[in-house]
């Protein structure tokens, strides 16, 4: 009978060890003032301009304090999963987390590292007068504005 006992307990666990546990690819709640971005090691403070980035395979959740870090970190890092990544954005109005994919970008907007983009959750919640961007634009314009800044850094003015 003993044997027996022992040999179904061991079974529990090896079954329990086998069975893959579930991800959470959810937003997850932001330490304000407390989590730091990713990219440039401020401060999550901004409410309204905040972004996170979900691991698909892992659920691993990582925090942003701009839209912009948080697409020039998924660009610079090339991981394999970044097709796939679960991307999120805190709506310039709300607050509440929005899907990064499906969310609607504008600008101009005073952001925590200037790189200007609010997200909203339809076109009817954008300010009159700002400019909308798709996510692919908004990568571009990313991208743009860092080289522009390497290039100030560097001394360089333009291009040849």
């Amino acid at each position: 009978m003993k044997k027996f006992r022992f040999a179904a307990a061991a079974a529990v666990v090896f079954l329990a060890a086998g069975c893959k546990s579930s991800v959470s690819l959810e937003p997850a709640e932001v330490k304000f003032d407390r989590e730091v971005c990713e990219r440039c090691v401020m401060q999550v403070s901004d409410r309204l301009h905040s972004a996170q980035i979900v691991n698909p395979e892992t659920g691993e959740h990582f925090f942003f304090d701009d839209l912009g870090c948080a697409l020039l970190w998924l660009e610079e890092k090339g991981f394999a999963w970044k097709d796939g990544a679960v991307v999120y954005f805190t709506d310039a109005v709300s607050g509440k987390w929005l899907s990064g994919r499906k969310a609607v970008l504008a600008r101009p907007f005073v952001t925590p590292m200037s790189f200007g983009v609010g997200a909203f959750s339809d076109e009817s919640a954008v300010p009159e007068g700002k400019e909308i961007l798709t996510y692919e634009q908004a990568v571009q314009l990313f991208l743009d504005i860092k080289n522009e800044r390497a290039m100030k850094k560097s001394g360089v003015t333009e291009l040849k």
